[in-house]
């Protein structure tokens, strides 16, 4: 529904922030010192409970953050939300190069002072080491080569960025088009790893879409 729309983030990053006096969005990438706080206490969680028993590297690490109305309207104005329709949608059947990409802020890029943050959103080509399955959830476990000039070493501040599946393919009128669609949210970064890689865990599409199931009533 157009007046209603949520944030998807892991719930270890909602447990940091949940006893937070606001939650800042950006809004405009060229006004580094803009200001955009939504008051904590206004924000709804939706998602599984977490258990004294929940398996860390398993766990539904996952939460939607309902955005209170009256910031929702200002946030229409410069971002687009992404549709998440409770079926996992079919990519377009075309030829096309296909990129896997994970999105976020990694920690050791961004600088936060008591009054001021800076962070740097990038976009990280991944290599999908395995894919599984544990208790209904679905998962994508990722190698991300740190050797790469602007790689991060470590991934920490990534957890509920999205990792998404990105087609370039030709238009009938002979240009290139691309369409980007969401199979994953990274959760946690995996140790040991090899040398010059790090490992990250991505919940997968179906994971997230279960989330669905939880609007009804506030769960966290």
């Amino acid at each position: 529904m157009t007046d209603q729309a949520y944030i998807l983030t892991a719930y270890h990053v909602w447990e940091e922030i949940k006893a937070a006096v606001g939650i800042g969005l950006t809004l405009n990438e060229e006004d580094v010192d803009h200001r955009f706080f939504m008051d904590v206490k206004l924000v709804a969680a939706f998602g599984p409970q977490k258990l004294p028993d929940w398996d860390i590297p398993r766990g539904p690490d996952m939460v939607l953050l309902k955005i209170p109305p009256q910031y929702l309207s200002k946030l229409q104005e410069v971002k687009k939300f992404y549709s998440l329709t409770a079926d996992v949608p079919e990519l377009s059947k075309v030829n096309s190069l296909d990129v896997w990409i994970l999105i976020g802020s990694p920690g050791e890029q961004g600088t936060m002072l008591p009054k001021h943050a800076s962070l740097t959103i990038n976009a990280i080509y991944a290599a999908i080491r395995s894919e599984s399955t544990h208790e209904e959830l679905d998962y994508f476990d990722l190698d991300m080569d740190t050797t790469f000039p602007g790689i991060p070493k470590k991934f920490n501040g990534m957890s509920g960025g999205g990792f998404w599946i990105v087609s370039l393919f030709e238009s009938s009128e002979g240009g290139v088009q691309w369409e980007a669609q969401l199979v994953g949210m990274a959760s946690w970064q995996l140790f040991p790893a090899p040398s010059g890689t790090a490992k990250v865990r991505c919940l997968g599409a179906k994971s997230i879409r279960s989330l669905i199931s939880y609007l009804q009533t506030p769960k966290c």
